[in-house]
């Protein structure tokens, strides 16, 4: 019988804290791991150490699925729930991603994480990393002098900070688990990346835009990351906040284009 048995990270060991991360699914073809498609960044965990030994088991976990038990290189912080049933469906993983982990939204032929939950995961992050305060949202045509050219029919741009000298067009990305999902969410975010700059009026307020994509932090494969920053490199200067150092780079970009608006234009 279909089954599965849902995978819990315990950050501190000495708390009864549990975070649904993961689940194995048993089907008649085997068993196979799945992880949710958005995890919790180090400050919600509290610390980058907890977040290194969340991503690792992870990787554990992917590699050689076992139902009876965890791996044990996958150490004490993990937790291996009860077997459930599977009702009889079409996709027994996609339906464990969607029910079984609860930071699914999806509905059958619909895109694994809908734009809204992107903005609403993607604005979590911004305030977790002490950036929210210089970052505003839905950057539409007309919203300010340099978008007046833009099509009222765009969509606007997700968040944006603005500086004395230049505009941060900033797009939010979560790399999920099916192809098709990353294929359209990276095509809008160029298509409409692209028709901002190529729309730009900077001779209305005089400040440059410059586009920025940073992919949040989840257990997309390598490659699934280095394809994404290959694919969107051409239009916007890509992050993978994933990644301590270029989450940094990032929060030290919107500080300083955000905080340049309070400077006195002598020091410009």
């Amino acid at each position: 019988m279909s089954a599965f048995r849902t995978i819990y990270f315990r950050p501190r060991i000495a708390l009864d804290w549990r975070i649904p991360v993961a689940a194995l699914v048993r089907t008649r073809g085997g068993v196979e791991g799945v992880a949710a498609d958005v995890l919790p960044d180090p400050h919600c965990l509290g610390s980058v150490a907890s977040r290194g030994i969340l991503e690792q088991g992870l990787r554990e976990l992917l590699d050689v699925p076992e139902w009876s038990a965890l791996p044990v290189t996958m150490g004490p912080h993990f937790e291996l729930g009860r077997e459930q049933a599977l009702p009889d469906v079409r996709n027994p993983v996609s339906w464990v991603r969607r029910k079984a982990l609860p930071t699914q939204g999806e509905h059958d032929g619909e895109p694994a994480i809908s734009q809204p939950k992107v903005r609403t995961v993607a604005w979590n992050h911004l305030r977790a990393w002490g950036v929210s305060s210089f970052v505003r949202k839905n950057l539409g045509p007309r919203a300010i002098d340099e978008t007046t050219r833009i099509p009222d029919e765009v969509a606007a741009i997700t968040h944006y900070v603005e500086g004395r000298s230049a505009v941060l067009l900033m797009e939010p990305v979560i790399l999920g688990h099916r192809a098709q999902d990353v294929r359209v969410s990276i095509g809008r975010i160029y298509q409409r990346l692209s028709t901002y700059e190529h729309n730009w009026d900077r001779s209305r307020g005089g400040r440059e835009c410059l586009g920025l994509a940073y992919i949040l932090p989840g257990t997309s494969p390598r490659d699934v990351i280095a394809d994404a920053r290959r694919k969107l490199a051409p239009i916007a200067t890509v992050f993978h906040t994933g990644e301590d150092t270029e989450r940094r780079e990032l929060t030290q970009r919107i500080q300083a284009v955000g905080s340049s608006l309070e400077l006195p234009s002598a020091m410009h």
